[in-house]
């Protein structure tokens, strides 16, 4: 509950703004906290110097960390809208990774990358798309559908999207 607390704290999540992100703003805001630097203040000591990088990666390891989880719930319209979220997801990994010289947090970087890569992946296999195909005799949705997407699960929305009569007779 404490981690949670504090992952809301850095992430300005709805708990402290009171503020609703939607799930995609929540995954871009947290990728550009995935670029946090904190500025030169001329203090050059060593504690100081080893306080400020454990902060700023604690910074970008919360913003990795809530990208990964948030991807699960993001719901993209288009492929190209979930694309473009990949590319911006590896950059700003790769940033991280480039950035990070502690062994157990490059590891820990790597693993939450290939999770909100999964999580975006999965997430575009549920994209709506367009098959165009050409029957040269009579069919059934069923057949027409499984031959198409493998599985019958979408025969509802194919039979919504194509103003088809009758799911028995689909004609040429």
């Amino acid at each position: 509950d404490y981690v949670k607390r504090v992952q809301q704290l850095v992430t300005m999540g709805s708990e402290i703004t009171g503020i609703d992100f939607e799930e995609k703003e929540q995954v871009q805001n947290c990728i550009d906290l995935m670029y946090f630097a904190i500025g030169e203040d001329g203090v050059y000591d060593s504690q100081s110097v080893e306080n400020r990088a454990a902060l700023v990666m604690l910074m970008r390891m919360t913003g990795a960390s809530v990208v990964a989880e948030s991807l699960v719930d993001c719901v993209f319209s288009s492929v190209s809208e979930a694309e473009r979220f990949q590319d911006d997801v590896h950059a700003a990994f790769e940033f991280v990774l480039s950035e990070t010289e502690d062994p157990s947090l490059y590891v820990t970087a790597q693993e939450l990358e290939a999770v909100a890569l999964k999580n975006l992946r999965d997430n575009l296999s549920k994209i709506p798309y367009e098959v165009e195909i050409e029957l040269v005799q009579t069919n059934n949705l069923l057949a027409i559908v499984y031959g198409v997407h493998g599985s019958l699960d979408r025969v509802e929305d194919v039979f919504d999207g194509n103003a088809i009569r009758d799911p028995l007779f689909v004609k040429p």
